[in-house]
Protein backbone atom coordinates (compact mmCIF):
# COMPACT_ATOMS: atom_id res chain seq x y z
CA UNK A 1 0.00 0.00 0.00
CA UNK A 2 2.90 2.49 0.78
CA UNK A 3 4.15 1.95 -2.69
CA UNK A 4 0.56 2.66 -4.27
CA UNK A 5 0.56 5.97 -2.23
CA UNK A 6 4.26 6.65 -2.65
CA UNK A 7 3.88 5.96 -6.98
CA UNK A 8 0.31 8.48 -6.78
CA UNK A 9 2.23 10.92 -5.26
CA UNK A 10 5.40 10.70 -7.72
CA UNK A 11 3.04 10.65 -11.00
CA UNK A 12 0.89 13.57 -9.41
CA UNK A 13 4.15 15.32 -9.35
CA UNK A 14 5.04 15.38 -12.60
CA UNK A 15 4.54 18.92 -13.11
CA UNK A 16 3.59 21.17 -10.93
CA UNK A 17 3.83 25.13 -10.91
CA UNK A 18 2.17 27.55 -8.23
CA UNK A 19 0.78 30.50 -9.68
CA UNK A 20 0.91 33.91 -8.03
CA UNK A 21 -2.45 35.95 -6.38
CA UNK A 22 -2.99 39.77 -7.46
CA UNK A 23 -3.46 41.99 -4.86
CA UNK A 24 -6.22 44.12 -6.07
CA UNK A 25 -6.20 47.95 -5.53
CA UNK A 26 -9.42 47.82 -4.15
CA UNK A 27 -9.28 44.89 -2.08
CA UNK A 28 -7.75 45.80 1.08
CA UNK A 29 -9.40 42.32 3.18
CA UNK A 30 -7.01 40.77 0.89
CA UNK A 31 -4.17 38.67 2.59
CA UNK A 32 -1.63 36.16 1.06
CA UNK A 33 1.05 33.68 2.53
CA UNK A 34 3.27 30.98 1.51
CA UNK A 35 2.61 27.25 2.57
CA UNK A 36 4.61 24.41 1.53
CA UNK A 37 6.13 27.04 -1.09
CA UNK A 38 2.67 27.53 -2.56
CA UNK A 39 1.08 31.02 -2.67
CA UNK A 40 -2.27 31.08 -0.64
CA UNK A 41 -4.80 34.12 -1.08
CA UNK A 42 -7.30 35.17 1.71
CA UNK A 43 -10.43 36.74 0.94
CA UNK A 44 -13.48 37.82 3.73
CA UNK A 45 -16.66 38.84 2.58
CA UNK A 46 -20.09 39.12 4.57
CA UNK A 47 -18.92 36.21 6.98
CA UNK A 48 -17.07 33.53 4.65
CA UNK A 49 -13.24 33.21 4.68
CA UNK A 50 -11.86 31.97 1.73
CA UNK A 51 -8.64 30.61 1.18
CA UNK A 52 -7.12 30.05 -2.23
CA UNK A 53 -4.21 27.76 -4.01
CA UNK A 54 -4.10 27.77 -7.78
CA UNK A 55 -1.43 25.32 -9.25
CA UNK A 56 -0.80 24.03 -12.63
CA UNK A 57 -0.39 20.64 -12.67
CA UNK A 58 0.04 17.64 -15.02
CA UNK A 59 -1.37 14.17 -13.10
CA UNK A 60 -0.68 11.90 -16.36
CA UNK A 61 -3.98 12.18 -17.35
CA UNK A 62 -3.49 15.85 -18.43
CA UNK A 63 -3.02 19.46 -17.77
CA UNK A 64 -4.88 21.45 -14.91
CA UNK A 65 -4.88 24.55 -12.87
CA UNK A 66 -5.92 22.53 -10.00
CA UNK A 67 -8.04 24.90 -7.65
CA UNK A 68 -7.56 24.29 -3.38
CA UNK A 69 -10.19 25.77 -1.47
CA UNK A 70 -10.71 26.55 2.15
CA UNK A 71 -14.18 28.13 3.29
CA UNK A 72 -15.04 28.94 6.16
CA UNK A 73 -18.69 29.87 7.14
CA UNK A 74 -18.26 32.53 9.70
CA UNK A 75 -22.28 33.44 9.61
CA UNK A 76 -24.80 32.50 11.72
CA UNK A 77 -26.97 29.97 8.78
CA UNK A 78 -26.54 26.96 6.77
CA UNK A 79 -24.79 27.97 3.42
CA UNK A 80 -24.99 25.71 0.40
CA UNK A 81 -22.14 25.69 -1.46
CA UNK A 82 -21.99 24.79 -4.79
CA UNK A 83 -18.73 24.14 -7.38
CA UNK A 84 -20.38 23.84 -10.09
CA UNK A 85 -21.05 27.64 -9.90
CA UNK A 86 -17.41 28.12 -9.51
CA UNK A 87 -16.30 29.62 -13.18
CA UNK A 88 -13.24 30.71 -14.36
CA UNK A 89 -11.22 32.75 -17.50
CA UNK A 90 -8.12 33.31 -18.53
CA UNK A 91 -6.83 36.74 -20.54
CA UNK A 92 -4.49 36.76 -22.99
CA UNK A 93 -2.36 39.54 -24.37
CA UNK A 94 -4.20 42.25 -25.22
CA UNK A 95 -7.18 41.63 -23.37
CA UNK A 96 -8.64 39.03 -24.81
CA UNK A 97 -11.08 36.71 -22.65
CA UNK A 98 -11.41 32.76 -23.10
CA UNK A 99 -13.49 30.89 -20.80
CA UNK A 100 -12.15 27.83 -18.78
CA UNK A 101 -13.84 24.51 -18.46
CA UNK A 102 -14.36 23.63 -14.49
CA UNK A 103 -14.28 20.14 -14.13
CA UNK A 104 -16.92 18.74 -11.77
CA UNK A 105 -16.65 15.61 -9.51
CA UNK A 106 -18.32 13.43 -11.44
CA UNK A 107 -16.85 15.16 -14.83
CA UNK A 108 -13.23 15.03 -14.37
CA UNK A 109 -13.98 11.02 -12.91
CA UNK A 110 -15.39 10.32 -16.70
CA UNK A 111 -12.61 12.32 -18.17
CA UNK A 112 -10.17 9.76 -16.14
CA UNK A 113 -12.14 6.74 -16.58
CA UNK A 114 -12.48 7.31 -20.54
CA UNK A 115 -8.55 7.56 -20.89
CA UNK A 116 -8.07 4.45 -18.62
CA UNK A 117 -10.53 2.60 -20.93
CA UNK A 118 -8.28 3.40 -23.68
CA UNK A 119 -5.41 1.43 -22.42
CA UNK A 120 -7.40 -1.18 -21.47
CA UNK A 121 -8.23 -1.55 -25.50
CA UNK A 122 -4.80 -2.50 -26.34
CA UNK A 123 -4.45 -5.11 -23.45
CA UNK A 124 -4.94 -8.02 -25.96
CA UNK A 125 -1.60 -6.63 -27.64
CA UNK A 126 0.77 -6.79 -24.76
CA UNK A 127 3.36 -9.77 -23.77
CA UNK A 128 2.40 -11.65 -20.31
CA UNK A 129 5.04 -9.22 -18.75
CA UNK A 130 3.66 -6.27 -19.85
CA UNK A 131 -0.13 -7.28 -19.13
CA UNK A 132 1.71 -7.66 -15.64
CA UNK A 133 2.77 -4.02 -15.16
CA UNK A 134 -0.56 -2.85 -16.93
CA UNK A 135 -2.49 -4.95 -13.91
CA UNK A 136 0.20 -3.04 -11.49
CA UNK A 137 -0.43 0.36 -13.51
CA UNK A 138 -4.80 -0.71 -13.14
CA UNK A 139 -4.02 -1.07 -9.42
CA UNK A 140 -2.51 2.00 -8.89
CA UNK A 141 -5.12 3.97 -10.81
CA UNK A 142 -8.12 3.03 -8.76
CA UNK A 143 -6.05 3.72 -5.38
CA UNK A 144 -5.55 7.18 -6.86
CA UNK A 145 -9.09 7.74 -8.14
CA UNK A 146 -9.93 6.88 -4.81
CA UNK A 147 -8.14 9.27 -3.17
CA UNK A 148 -9.44 11.84 -5.81
CA UNK A 149 -13.16 11.71 -4.41
CA UNK A 150 -12.73 11.81 -1.51
CA UNK A 151 -10.02 15.42 -1.83
CA UNK A 152 -12.47 16.85 -5.11
CA UNK A 153 -15.13 19.28 -3.90
CA UNK A 154 -19.08 18.33 -4.23
CA UNK A 155 -22.20 20.24 -3.14
CA UNK A 156 -21.87 20.60 0.51
CA UNK A 157 -24.26 22.44 3.32
CA UNK A 158 -21.64 24.45 5.80
CA UNK A 159 -23.30 24.62 8.94
CA UNK A 160 -22.21 27.76 11.25
CA UNK A 161 -18.45 27.63 12.35
CA UNK A 162 -17.93 24.63 9.68
CA UNK A 163 -14.69 24.96 7.29
CA UNK A 164 -15.05 22.75 3.75
CA UNK A 165 -11.73 22.25 2.34
CA UNK A 166 -10.84 20.30 -1.48
CA UNK A 167 -10.35 21.41 -4.65
CA UNK A 168 -11.50 21.04 -8.28
CA UNK A 169 -9.48 21.02 -11.96
CA UNK A 170 -9.43 23.67 -14.50
CA UNK A 171 -8.92 23.03 -18.48
CA UNK A 172 -5.06 24.49 -18.82
CA UNK A 173 -4.68 27.18 -21.80
CA UNK A 174 -1.74 29.56 -21.51
CA UNK A 175 -2.35 33.42 -20.83
CA UNK A 176 -1.14 36.41 -18.50
CA UNK A 177 -3.63 36.67 -16.05
CA UNK A 178 -6.51 34.37 -14.64
CA UNK A 179 -9.55 34.98 -12.97
CA UNK A 180 -11.41 32.42 -10.60
CA UNK A 181 -15.13 33.57 -9.63
CA UNK A 182 -16.69 31.17 -6.69
CA UNK A 183 -19.75 32.40 -5.66
CA UNK A 184 -21.70 31.11 -2.53
CA UNK A 185 -24.52 32.42 -0.50
CA UNK A 186 -25.10 35.60 -2.33
CA UNK A 187 -21.08 37.06 -2.02
CA UNK A 188 -18.53 36.45 -5.00
CA UNK A 189 -14.92 35.73 -4.10
CA UNK A 190 -12.79 36.56 -7.35
CA UNK A 191 -9.22 35.56 -7.38
CA UNK A 192 -6.53 36.83 -9.54
CA UNK A 193 -3.48 35.02 -10.92
CA UNK A 194 -0.51 35.50 -12.47
CA UNK A 195 -0.07 33.48 -14.82
CA UNK A 196 2.62 34.44 -17.53
CA UNK A 197 5.44 32.22 -18.35
CA UNK A 198 3.88 28.92 -16.28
Amino acid sequence: MRTVILAIFVMQSLFCSAQTFIKSRTDNDAKTEYRNGKNVAFLQHDGFTMGMINTATDDGYGTYYQIELMIVNETDHDVTFQPEQINACIYKKAGYMKPLKIYSSKRYQKKLAHQHGWASFFIDLLSDEEVSNYYARNKIFRAERKMLEVGYLNTHTLHPGETLTGYINVKYKKGEIMTVNVPIDNTKFSFDWDTSGK
